[in-house]
């Protein structure tokens, strides 16, 4: 094989909405949903260091400093209604109004130390995308690779997921 073959391969499938075939050999992308409050560097490099053809692509935008503030104020008003109507519910249905679930207040905390961390800390937000793509000879190995790729991404509090509109 040549460099031009795996630049323009001879042929393409896309047959499945998780597996697609470039010339002989086998392949599935996946995007990192990031669960972790903090990521460690050391992900990108046990992705790296699999023993399996893998694609890893990171595409990064900085957010503007006040848009970033207003979009972080947004989702806590947004979370304290969510919170407001989990009470509105437990009272209904003759619980204490105090019990929420444990997500809301986990979000609401992250938020709220978010945006201290943004105004007072001079942070930055960025927003991420993160792709992992890998490749196998054949479609036994792809599952094999998916399935360690998956395990790293575990390892850190993510997981590596299809985009819905593939499942289609």
């Amino acid at each position: 094989m040549s460099a031009k073959d795996f630049i323009a391969p001879t042929s393409f499938e896309f047959r499945n909405g998780y597996a697609f075939k470039v010339g002989s050999k086998f392949g599935s992308a996946y995007f990192l949903q990031i669960l972790a409050p903090e990521l460690s560097d050391r992900m990108l490099a046990d992705f790296l260091d699999m023993q399996s053809s893998v694609i890893v692509s990171m595409h990064i935008q900085s957010v503007d400093q006040v848009k970033a503030i207003k979009t972080i104020k947004r989702k806590i008003t947004d979370l304290d209604k969510m919170k407001i109507e989990e009470q509105k519910k437990a009272v209904r249905a003759g619980y204490d109004m105090d019990i929420i679930p444990s997500d809301l207040a986990t979000y609401g905390s992250e938020a709220k130390k978010l945006l201290q961390d943004l105004q007072s800390r001079n942070e930055r937000m960025f927003l991420m995308t993160f792709i992992v793509v890998n490749l196998g000879d054949t479609k036994r190995k792809l599952d094999s690779n998916v399935f360690q790729a998956k395990s790293i991404a575990q390892k850190y509090n993510c997981t590596l997921d299809i985009s819905s509109s593939a499942n289609r």
